[in-house]
């Protein structure tokens, strides 16, 4: 799974960027601080590239997203599908009420997003995909 919106949310969270080893060593100050469990520095360094390691165990991943206020990275990953889905909702929706052509294009990532997200929506947005999609 992609970590950089988790990357740019514990940045935003933590209030400025992971660039050395004393912002990791603070950063696990601040994990510790808020959610009581222990994430490495060598481990948050590893997380955002300032040292070599492979890919973030999921309990780790976990960790941080409590650090954001997520039960669950699962949680915060499904979070910010929606989000993005709601974004290319809107995106779409503008453009259709300008232009229906170039709002098939939009369509596509649309819906698969949709299906992904397991976020179906309500009648209202299948009767504005059906509006759009028939121009």
């Amino acid at each position: 799974m992609p970590t950089t919106p988790l990357k740019r949310a514990l940045i935003r969270q933590f209030g400025r960027p992971i660039l050395t080893k004393s912002d990791a060593q603070d950063l696990e100050t601040a994990i510790f601080e808020s959610t009581g469990e222990m994430v490495s520095y060598n481990t948050i360094r590893r997380f955002f590239g300032l040292a070599q390691g492979g890919e973030p165990r999921t309990s780790v991943l976990n960790i941080y997203s409590r650090y954001l206020g997520f039960p669950s990275y699962m949680d915060f990953h499904r979070s910010i599908e929606r989000h993005t889905f709601y974004n290319l909702w809107t995106q779409t929706w503008k453009i259709a009420r300008v232009s229906p052509y170039y709002s098939i294009s939009f369509m596509r990532p649309w819906r698969r997003l949709r299906m992904r997200s397991g976020f179906h929506g309500s009648n209202a947005m299948h009767g504005i995909s059906m509006r759009i999609a028939m121009g």
